[in-house]
């Protein structure tokens, strides 16, 4: 599969003529449903450390919720390496076909908008369009839709994304589109990275919880060596460490096992 984050140029991507962009302009407040942007339902997922895919799922819903242009709208996952790229969560299955179209081609709205780190927003009719994704373009003619807007999104350390929204309108995303979805995306990085937060840190507070409980069985199997084989506390703890790797078992089972049988 061809890499899609490796170099390409840099030329504009979906360029309107002044009318268009006139007429974009006027649009982009009707565009936007009655309901206007609320970030309260990410400050609740936030304060409940829900997982990733919650957030994304929400993500998506809200999007296509809060820009009538919206059609459908999903979240591309390309890791580093970038070998395996897959549509996580979407609210239409379409959105799977569209994405595999730019993952088989190695270019489009979503590839471009995780490669520049940018949000990328265009129309399938655009001259440019055309000439910058070739491939994905003519693949996907046939599943009607005719603009699109992908915002990339960081997902943790190894991991990044892009939230792509599809419309089957000709017209074209407009900048307060843009806007509204770079606020949700930024919402929504900010509730997955207070969930990992919350995640490591519950996972060593779980592992001190289960050192302190480890801790003194191992200090009693450590008595028990030197009382019976006349050695230092470190030279104990040693024999414990050794027959733990040679028996392939935690420590503190070898340790509670020694302090069973003295018992």
């Amino acid at each position: 599969m061809t890499n899609p984050l490796a170099a390409a140029p840099t030329e504009p991507v979906g360029t309107t003529t002044a009318r268009e962009a006139r007429s974009a302009a006027a649009d982009d407040e009707s565009r936007l449903s009655p309901q206007k942007s609320d970030l309260s339902e990410f400050r609740r997922l936030l304060l409940a450390s829900a997982p990733v895919e919650t957030v994304l799922h929400r993500l998506c819903k809200q999007v296509v919720e809060e820009i009538e242009i919206a059609d459908m709208a999903g979240v591309a996952r390309l890791d580093r390496m970038v070998r395996h790229p897959r549509t996580a969560v979407f609210t239409h299955p379409r959105v799977v076909d569209i994405d595999l179209h730019q993952y088989r081609a190695g270019h489009g709205p979503c590839i471009e908008a995780v490669r520049r780190r940018a949000t990328v927003k265009a129309r399938r009719a655009d001259v440019h369009v055309r000439r910058r994704w070739p491939s994905f373009v003519a693949r996907s003619v046939a599943t009607g839709i005719g603009s699109y807007l992908s915002s990339p999104l960081r997902l943790d350390d190894y991991h990044y994304g892009a939230l792509n929204l599809y419309s089957r309108s000709q017209r074209g995303f407009g900048d307060v589109d843009q806007k509204m979805v770079e606020a949700l995306v930024t919402a929504a990085e900010s509730a997955i990275w207070s969930s990992r937060r919350v995640a490591e840190a519950e996972a060593e507070l779980e592992g001190l919880r289960t050192a302190m409980k480890t801790r003194g069985v191992i200090e009693q199997a450590k008595g028990i060596i030197m009382a019976t084989r006349g050695v230092s506390a470190d030279s104990a703890f040693d024999i414990l460490v050794e027959q733990s790797q040679n028996d392939n078992v935690k420590l503190s089972v070898v340790a509670r096992t020694l302090a069973e049988a003295k018992n």
